[in-house]
């Protein structure tokens, strides 16, 4: 298992996630190249997305969702090796 710091997050981490990460901060995107995270990991945002994860955003329950999409996150990253993800606009991972 990998620990990841998590870059863009702003909430805590989920203890149950298989996954450990922890917030190492803030950062600013302006969505101009090069982008601080240039590949998209997932999306809960959009449905025509090929990344689109197949959950919705869940403003409902906000709280058991944010720690989902997180430890979803770290998942996704641990596959791909990448040592930081970010959480961007509420359901975007880079």
């Amino acid at each position: 298992m990998r620990f990841f710091k998590i870059i863009y997050f702003s909430f805590c981490s989920l203890d149950a996630c298989a996954v450990k990460f922890e917030k190492i901060g803030c950062f600013s995107d302006n969505h101009q190249q090069p982008r601080p995270l240039p590949q998209l990991l997932l999306t809960d945002r959009d449905q025509t997305s090929n990344k689109f994860s197949g959950h919705l955003i869940d403003w409902k329950k906000w709280d058991e969702y944010i720690r989902d999409i997180a430890c979803r996150c770290a998942k996704k990253a641990d596959e791909k090796r990448f040592p930081v993800f970010g959480l961007q606009f509420y359901g975007i991972v880079d």
